[in-house]
């Protein structure tokens, strides 16, 4: 089972990435709810240091590359992460 665990968790940092290819893109994130009320973000960057959103979070990373777990259903943590995201940076 902790084998199925991470080939997840890397799906889910591999697939955060694509975003960030599509020219003008500044910052990428994937949510994915892994339970009720429970959400995973992984966050990419070329330009910012994400690693500050995540810490929001009570997350952690890199400055390019972070992730974190918000406490929140998918649809709420979207809109957190987004407002977070246009105090940071925009």
């Amino acid at each position: 089972k902790a084998s199925s665990f991470r080939c997840a968790e890397f799906a889910m940092d591999s697939f955060s990435s694509y975003p960030r290819r599509i020219i003008g893109t500044e910052i990428a994130f994937y949510l994915k709810e892994v339970e009720p009320g429970l959400t995973r973000a992984s966050i990419r960057s070329r330009r910012y240091d994400v690693s500050k959103l995540a810490l929001i979070f009570h997350g952690g990373g890199h400055a390019k590359a972070a992730g974190c777990t918000i406490h929140l259903p998918l649809q709420q943590a979207t809109e957190a992460i987004l407002k977070e995201i246009g105090k940071l940076y925009f």
